[in-house]
């Protein structure tokens, strides 16, 4: 739908740039196992295969975000248990414990120090997180405006987290 693209793309964005240097380098033995039973109970068709969209809810309910999912798929445009993961290693964490990391983030894109992200810095962060899709300025304006809940065309921290509560 329309409002859950727009939160995957403020989410990409954002979570991606906040975290950039948060990602897991391998799995502990417990999220191996924890990754293994999500990914059983994600394979609705029990093929030990998983179709994007379960990858990404699988992945999502492990507090894990990936970014170039489809990346990770075979020639049958699936994603394997040994693929699911690769990916979930590199995934970004999502968790509330980073919440500090996102705080410090938003501080630092909010250049004018106003407590808003405005659309001119909207579109540097779209810049500065290399998203692999070009964006124009009414896409920006309709990604502000979908997350804009009281109407002054920027983007608070508190809309901000509401968003991303959403994802």
């Amino acid at each position: 739908t329309h409002t859950h693209t727009h939160t995957r793309c403020f989410s990409t964005l954002f979570l991606s740039i906040a975290f950039k240097n948060k990602r897991m380098s391998e799995l502990t033995p417990t999220q191996l196992k924890e990754a293994r039973s999500v990914f059983a109970h994600f394979d609705a068709d029990k093929d030990n295969y998983l179709t994007l969209k379960e990858a990404d809810d699988a992945l999502e309910s492990l507090g894990l975000m990936v970014q170039g999912l489809e990346k990770y798929t075979k020639s049958n445009g699936k994603i394997s248990l040994e693929r699911f993961l690769r990916a979930a290693a590199k995934g970004h964490r999502t968790t509330k414990l980073d919440r500090k990391v996102l705080r410090a983030a938003f501080s630092n894109w909010d250049s004018a120090n106003t407590g808003t992200i405005n659309p001119k810095e909207i579109k540097h962060l779209i810049m500065q997180g290399g998203l692999p899709y070009g964006i124009t300025e009414e896409e920006v304006q309709q990604m502000i405006e979908f997350a804009d809940k009281d109407g002054d065309g920027q983007i608070s921290w508190n809309e901000l987290t509401q968003l991303l509560m959403n994802v």
